[in-house]
């Protein structure tokens, strides 16, 4: 039983997953895509697993954004495309620095905060994406470019363990739910509640523990 409390969402949402994906192709909503499906699936898990600091979720992160390239080339998303790209080099990254001790100090890198000025570089790089997708694209490529930008710098962050990854994150989950409506991918949009989700409860638990850690 405590096994299943301290792990509920990892066995809870990918289990929905499974669950809609069969409700979408039973009731033709929505055909299944197995590229679709097997990197939503992935990238959910790897999603939980950082949340828990375990860097196994880097791994599922790289074997899902590698699947997810196939997709978003299916379904012309130019912006996420190149997103699965950087997450790629950016979970293998990860891994090196999630695993590896700290040059200085000698410990694994733990949760922290960015400075003032690094969060208002952050807020005019995401909005310059969208702008810039606006102009290019229309509203899609407004959406598709904010969430390219939102991933590759909460990736980035997540690498070095700020807790501001999440921050970014969840801006990006929040674009992500128009943007996959519009698009037709029913599967990712549900993707993108569980991100919304699991984005907010890792930033309050890295905000935690950063604070503790800052106290010491």
């Amino acid at each position: 039983m405590k096994f299943i409390r301290e792990n509920y969402d990892l066995i809870l949402f990918p289990a929905g997953v499974v669950a809609l994906a069969g409700a979408l192709y039973a009731t033709n909503i929505a055909p299944l895509n197995p590229l679709e499906f097997t990197a939503v699936l992935g990238v959910i898990i790897s999603r939980l697993l950082l949340k828990r600091e375990r860097v196994s979720g880097q791994f599922f992160g790289l074997v899902a954004n590698t699947v997810f390239i196939f997709y978003f080339l299916q379904i012309n998303l130019a912006g996420q495309v190149v997103l699965s790209i950087f997450y790629i080099m950016l979970n293998i990254a990860g891994i090196y620095s999630w695993l590896l001790p700290n040059a200085k100090t000698k410990k694994l890198v733990r949760p922290g905060f960015l400075g003032p000025y690094s969060r208002i570089g952050i807020i005019t790089i995401a909005a310059a994406a969208a702008v810039f997708g606006m102009v290019t694209r229309g509203a899609v490529g407004a959406l598709d470019y904010f969430l390219m930008a939102t991933g590759i710098i909460g990736m980035t962050l997540l690498v070095r363990k700020r807790t501001d990854a999440w921050a970014s994150f969840a801006a990006g989950d929040a674009a992500g739910l128009f943007l996959f409506w519009i698009s037709g991918s029913y599967l990712m949009l549900a993707t993108m509640f569980v991100y919304l989700y699991n984005d907010t409860a890792a930033f309050f638990r890295w905000r935690g523990v950063s604070r503790k850690l800052r106290k010491k």
